[in-house]
């Protein structure tokens, strides 16, 4: 009987930790969604504010970036953010690869940010899933806009 609760403690105590780990899910998994600006999910800080803090967060990347990084992902009906992928163009706009430390670092910044509401549609007043984006523009290896 010890031995049968110590194993129950070991496995509430895994599954405890697992869950707080789950992976992003979408409350409606439809295989389309808006964008962010459809659901008056506007980031809660400025442009100008965001390139503030960037700058410092990003400080001491190469002075030889030029170009643009976007991230874009999905935020959920509960505020989660997930399905991240990044976008990286040059000055020209054609699709370029920045060194994956500069792009690892400006995707780990954005999970840092929580800047981004439940989106609420229009029509009904429902959470919903949507998506957005964050691209920062690098002039130098210093960031001197972020969009939106």
């Amino acid at each position: 009987m010890k031995y049968f609760f110590t194993a129950s403690l070991i496995l509430l105590s895994t599954l405890a930790h697992s869950q707080l780990a789950l992976p992003f899910t979408k409350c409606y998994p439809a295989n389309w969604t808006y964008y962010y600006f459809a659901y008056h999910a506007k980031p809660q800080l400025s442009s100008e504010t965001l390139v503030v803090q960037a700058n410092q967060a990003l400080s001491g990347l190469s002075n030889n970036i030029n170009g643009f990084i976007t991230a874009r992902f999905m935020v959920n009906c509960q505020g989660e953010r997930g399905e991240y992928e990044m976008l990286e163009m040059d000055n020209a706009y054609q699709k370029t690869k920045f060194e994956q430390v500069i792009t690892n670092k400006v995707l780990g910044y954005v999970k840092s940010i929580n800047i981004w509401q439940k989106g609420i549609s229009k029509f009904d007043s429902q959470a919903q899933d949507y998506q957005a984006f964050i691209t920062f523009k690098f002039d130098n290896g210093k960031i001197t806009e972020i969009i939106p």
